[in-house]
């Protein structure tokens, strides 16, 4: 019989490889042999896509930290940490392969649009949305910041977990951000992969801050 640990990671694995299929299964290789851009492309879709999950999985497992270590043990807080760190690699991974994708079509190389222009009166409607990418990098590095320099500052000593609170902000607008521009979210079998992460982050906000809210706890 597999221990709840590594039934834990074959559900994680499983989530992962189902994140992938979406634009794998659809992809013209023999096509992308002759057209690094379509290569580019595809994994900075990958990546997001992978992002999304990670995301999700990292906000339930914050979320529910102390029953998870209680009912399968201490090891997972560090698989926690782990998927946090892959999770930002694949979020500042994401954004800058789409830098390299519009450097091979222009001929451009622009940071500051990628990671920081941010618009109000935009030129397209999908300019809205790749706000909607760049805001919610700088929530999820916000909340990072809090918790690695927590033990040396006193307010984020006292208040980092209140931080966590970004996270659910990011990924709304991430989900808006993968519904509108992304070209896998409505294909099979992501689309459920989407629908359960919607589902299980609002279900993890409920349970830690809503819910509290009506019972008068803080």
């Amino acid at each position: 019989m597999l221990s709840k640990k590594t039934f834990f990671i074959l559900v994680w694995l499983l989530l992962i490889v189902l994140s992938v299929i979406s634009p794998v299964k659809e992809f013209k290789f023999v096509l992308a042999s002759k057209n690094q851009v379509l290569l580019i492309g595809l994994f900075q879709r990958i990546l997001g896509l992978l992002a999304f999950t990670l995301l999700f999985i990292q906000i339930f497992l914050g979320a529910f930290m102390g029953r998870l270590t209680e009912k399968l043990g201490e090891w997972v807080f560090n698989f926690h940490l782990f998927n946090g760190k892959l999770l930002y690699t694949l979020i500042l991974l994401h954004p800058a392969l789409y830098m390299l994708y519009l450097f091979k079509i222009k001929g451009v190389l622009d940071p500051f649009y990628i990671y920081s222009d941010l618009c109000v009166l935009c030129k397209g409607n999908f300019e809205h949305f790749y706000n909607l990418g760049r805001v919610a990098l700088w929530l999820i590095t916000a909340g990072i910041i809090a918790a690695v320099f927590r033990a040396s500052d006193p307010f984020l000593k006292k208040n980092w977990r209140k931080f966590h609170l970004l996270n659910y902000f990011a990924f709304f607008l991430v989900a808006a951000h993968a519904k509108v521009l992304g070209t896998d979210v409505s294909t099979t079998p992501f689309k459920w992969i989407y629908l359960f992460g919607i589902a299980t982050v609002s279900l993890s906000l409920s349970v830690k801050y809503i819910l509290p809210l009506f019972k008068g706890k803080k």
